[in-house]
């Protein structure tokens, strides 16, 4: 990825570790690192794992859409391409063991009975 989507990946990791309260220290437990590890995430100097990502959005409980709105912001040229090995993130969410993760194509049927 980019330095500037890393940046803004950071910036909305703090923006929600703030409004839960939580302390760099907080989350650092949850992923079992350092303090000083999450305030590299949030500043955008170190990339993110896809495992400690997930982690870090699901602990703050940010929705997944705003991963997508920041990937759909970033120019193509910032985007990782298959030619350099692609994202670690996309393989993970991509994974039979993460279809949590991905976008259901199928369909429920609910039968609503109107009759009150």
């Amino acid at each position: 990825m980019s330095k500037l989507f890393d940046e803004a990946l950071g910036e909305l990791i703090k923006e929600y570790r703030l409004k839960k309260g939580l302390i760099q220290d907080d989350v650092g437990r949850v992923l079992n690192v350092s303090y000083q590890q999450i305030q590299k995430y949030e500043k955008g100097i170190n990339e993110l794992k896809a495992k400690n990502l997930c982690m870090i959005f699901k602990t703050l409980e940010i929705p997944l859409t705003h991963l997508v709105d920041l990937v759909k912001a970033a120019p193509v040229e910032i985007l990782p391409s298959k030619a350099r090995g692609g994202t670690k993130l996309l393989g993970y969410l991509q994974t039979p063991d993460n279809m949590a993760l991905k976008p259901s194509t199928s369909s429920v049927k609910v039968d609503v009975d109107t009759q009150s």
